[in-house]
């Protein structure tokens, strides 16, 4: 009877964690599908960062969200000029990549200034180039300073260096810019963000792309200030890339799905662990009581 008992103990907690195994596959598929952060970790150059290890340009890319870039016009290099291109940062991937899209974390979306917009980017320029020399530009616009998830998808560009940059880092005195972390990812069909529905993008004198509330239309306009609709993502004469954005708040970005995808993938290994544990224990006591049973009928 017992022994009938720890085996059907042991069949029930096994039957538990097979049920779980197509969860978890589908989460590391998603993983896989997604691609990795190739920006992780990889060599930082910029303008100039304050002198607090915690907010160094290095930061910018260390995977950690507390920690900051954060640069003001004090901490400038003089080499640079921050009236005409502002504070920037270049991170070299090492080698070339078709990237397809990055997600900029600005200051308030984390750490001692979550929730405080005056410190986010109210516009920004981000550049990709292979040789560090000629850099073509992705993205040149103005945007909501409540936007604390940047995130853009575009057609697949070849890149070796990535620049960001900005003219209108924040509305503060020290007009410092603080960026918490930079993620870059590439593929030949990265998911494209549809806009929210009530947003649009229009194009202020300076060819620039700012935000509204008109309607659910997508516009890209390049360098020059020439409009252009639609999806997809060719690369205009002006080296400007047209494709789909995120512009505003939107309900769920790309970078909340990959936090959640990890949430659920530790939440189910550590359920997995608690079944195999849980298991081992009660047919380890049952294997105890059955045997001290034995020893007490051999005796009688």
């Amino acid at each position: 009877m017992k022994k009938t008992i720890s085996i059907l103990t042991l069949i029930i907690f096994l039957l538990i964690a097979i049920a779980y195994l197509p969860a978890i596959t589908n989460t590391m598929c998603i993983k896989a599908e997604s691609g990795g952060n190739i920006a992780l970790n990889k060599p930082v150059s910029s303008s100039g960062s304050i002198k607090i290890e915690t907010e160094k340009d290095y930061n910018v890319n260390d995977g950690d969200y507390e920690t900051k870039w954060c640069a003001g016009k004090s901490d400038f290099d003089p080499i640079y000029n921050w009236e005409a291109e502002g504070p920037f940062v270049i991170i070299d991937l090492e080698s070339e990549y078709n990237i397809a899209e990055f997600i900029i974390f600005q200051a308030s979306s984390n750490g001692n200034d979550k929730g405080i917009y005056k410190y986010n980017m109210l516009q920004y320029k981000v550049e990709v180039s292979l040789d560090k020399t000629v850099w073509q530009t992705l993205y040149d616009e103005s945007i909501n300073q409540k936007e604390e998830i940047i995130t853009r998808n575009f057609s697949p560009v070849k890149a070796r260096y990535f620049k960001l940059s900005s003219k209108q880092p924040s509305i503060t005195d020290d007009s410092a810019i603080r960026i918490r972390e930079i993620e870059i990812y590439e593929g030949t069909s990265a998911p494209i963000n549809t806009t929210p529905a009530g947003s649009n993008v229009n194009q202020n004198s300076g060819g620039n792309l700012t935000t509204g509330n008109i309607s659910e239309t997508q516009t890209s306009v390049n360098t020059s200030g020439t409009q252009s609709t639609g999806i997809g993502g060719e690369t205009q004469p002006s080296g400007t890339v047209k494709g789909t954005r995120s512009i505003g708040n939107t309900d769920k970005t790309q970078a909340t799905e990959n936090v959640e995808r990890n949430q659920s993938n530790g939440t189910l290994t550590v359920i997995m662990v608690i079944v195999i544990a849980f298991t081992v224990f009660i047919t380890t006591v049952e294997i105890i009581i059955i045997r001290k049973s034995r020893n007490k009928k051999k005796k009688k």
